[in-house]
């Protein structure tokens, strides 16, 4: 659920664009002609698949993340298909999904790595409105556009405010509107999806185990704790200087979940570590960090997540 989807005309469009940069067949097309298209495709290597989707995003050099994300072309609606024969929130909302039990989370600070440097508010809507591919085609609706500068103004432009959080007023050098730009990415591609996702999964009456992992360490200061921090604590991606409590950490979240492998419940028999609650009506979650383990509540930046979740226009 860390992702939204647009429309299937959306989503073409961005097909095609990627099958034209790359010398690839594109539409309209006969049956058979499909399959080579996809094909062509497929056989391209990473760099210039990279370089298509920069291509069809046009996004100037400026405006470039770290990680080169988001994707120009990405999962679609069909009824046949047996993951996305609705828009995601759709099936959430239906609950429509497997009934069993879960454990979801995320990181502290998921849209770091994805913004770069930004200076002007104008530059942040430049910004979004370019690596969102309905917006970049014209294909979405003026009430999209609209809703998207009425989202982004909920969002102080206070540095103290953003992402990475809890790093007050510093900027590390980067332009003033950086840190609102990631937490609005961060909350739009990733925390919205999760939270509503999460919350329904806990209406349908499934054992649902929330976390946000908080713990910095792995990345330079100005992203935080960054998308994929979790995972790396999980593999153990370890050197010489690591600090012991990040090993330590890293052995707890595995206990963690080796006990939700083997009883479908993390909480250990024994009761050696502090209890996880499930998130439930009260929106439970558990923070990972280094000597910190604590409950808390899944309500940051309540009133943007749930005005964002709201919007058909930006969120689907």
């Amino acid at each position: 659920m860390s992702t939204t989807i647009l429309s299937r005309k959306t989503r073409q469009k961005a097909y095609d664009m990627l099958a034209r940069y790359l010398s690839c067949p594109t539409s309209p097309l006969r049956e058979s002609v499909k399959t080579q298209s996809f094909e062509c495709v497929r056989r391209s290597s990473s760099k210039n698949l990279q370089a298509a989707n920069w291509e069809v995003h046009k996004v100037p050099d400026a405006l470039k993340g770290m990680d080169p994300a988001p994707i120009a072309f990405g999962p679609g609606v069909h009824p046949d298909d047996p993951f996305f024969f609705h828009e995601p929130a759709q099936i959430a909302r239906g609950h429509q999904f497997a009934n069993i039990p879960l454990v979801i989370g995320g990181t502290l600070d998921e849209g770091t790595d994805f913004v770069p440097s930004i200076d002007s508010p104008s530059s942040l809507l430049t910004y979004f409105s370019q690596t969102r591919p309905g917006l970049t085609f014209a294909i979405e609706t003026p009430a999209a556009k609209h809703a998207l500068e009425e989202f982004i103004s909920l969002y102080s432009d206070d540095p103290s405010q953003g992402s990475p959080f809890g790093t007050g007023n510093e900027t590390f050098g980067r332009g003033t509107q950086t840190k609102r730009g990631a937490a609005i990415f961060g909350d739009w591609l990733f925390e919205a999806p999760r939270r509503e996702f999460t919350r329904e999964a806990a209406k349908a009456g499934l054992p649902v185990w929330s976390y946000q992992f908080s713990q910095p360490g792995y990345w330079p200061p100005e992203y935080g704790v960054g998308h994929f921090a979790d995972v790396q604590m999980i593999f153990r991606w370890f050197d010489e200087n690591t600090p012991k409590e990040m090993a330590e950490l890293s052995n707890t979240i595995l206990d963690y979940w080796f006990n939700f492998v083997y009883h479908l419940d993390p909480n250990p028999k024994d009761g050696n570590l502090p209890l996880w609650l499930q998130y439930g009506s009260q929106s439970r979650s558990l923070q990972l960090k280094a000597r910190n383990l604590t409950m808390i509540t899944d309500d940051f930046r309540q009133d943007q997540i749930e005005w964002l979740m709201s919007q058909k226009h930006l969120y689907i």
